[in-house]
């Protein structure tokens, strides 16, 4: 006798409590960086060449977020924890010769092993 598999429900009380705060459909957070990004460009062109193309891009990166919010309301902060985590590595990587949060461990290559042990 086969048992139908139990099917994963989803509680919509659970998902509303949980939900980042949402502001016109895009995270709050996005809508400070999205404001920063519009303010640069008006300050950075001035005058009315700023305005003008301060609210051309504004639509496009509203319209952006709100369709990367639809989808999952957290991407804007999974995708800043993926950037935290995966760059610290690689700004030592060209001092030390590897990606390594700590450079103690990492061997010396035999040049730099020739280098120390050599007296000058």
């Amino acid at each position: 006798m086969a048992t139908a598999s139990p099917q994963c429900e989803s509680d919509h009380v659970f998902l509303g409590l949980t939900r980042p705060p949402m502001f016109f459909g895009i995270t709050d957070v996005y809508a400070v960086f999205m404001t920063f990004v519009v303010m640069i460009v008006f300050l950075g062109l001035g005058g009315m060449k700023g305005i003008l193309y301060g609210l051309m891009c504004a639509p496009a990166l509203y319209v952006f977020g709100y369709a990367m919010c639809e989808r999952d309301a957290r991407v804007f902060q999974l995708w800043a924890a993926k950037l935290a985590y995966f760059s610290q590595g690689r700004r030592r990587a060209a001092y030390w010769g590897g990606s390594s949060f700590d450079p103690g461990e990492l061997p010396l290559s035999s040049k730099a092993a020739h280098a120390r042990a050599t007296p000058r």
